[in-house]
């Protein structure tokens, strides 16, 4: 519960914790699929994933971009796909990623203000070598 507060979560009952394609599929069909519980719940997956100790940037990628899909006008999203993606060292697309996330939110990103919206968005920039203010909005 206390990590369900953490992401802003009140309650996940109405997010079952696994549900197979097919089921998915019927729940949005039948309008019963509520977009802003799904985005939520694959950020929470990609950024668990992606957390020590798992590293497992594969699974947190394609929840990250299944997130950003689902909400592209959503900034934490395409944040936490930006820090990702400068971890896994794709500067480039970290970067377009980060930027785009500033300026959905309307004010730039602050890795030490935001590190609980963005975890690693510190360690991200400091493993590229950049500093925070190339993640200022266009």
């Amino acid at each position: 519960s206390r990590s369900r507060v953490r992401w802003g979560v009140r309650s996940c009952r109405s997010i079952p914790p696994t549900l197979e394609l097919e089921t998915h599929l019927q729940h949005f069909l039948d309008g019963r699929f509520d977009l802003k519980a799904g985005h939520l719940w694959l950020l929470v997956l990609g950024r668990y994933c992606r957390k020590t100790p798992f590293y497992f940037y594969q699974a947190a990628r394609s929840y990250l971009e299944s997130a950003r899909d689902l909400a592209p006008l959503e900034w934490m999203g395409r944040a936490s796909l930006g820090v990702l993606l400068l971890l896994e060292g794709e500067r480039e697309r970290g970067l377009q990623e980060l930027r785009e996330a500033a300026r959905l939110r309307g004010e730039p990103l602050d890795p030490e203000e935001d590190r609980l919206k963005i975890p690693m968005l510190e360690a991200a920039l400091g493993r590229a070598r950049l500093p925070v203010e190339v993640i200022v909005a266009p």
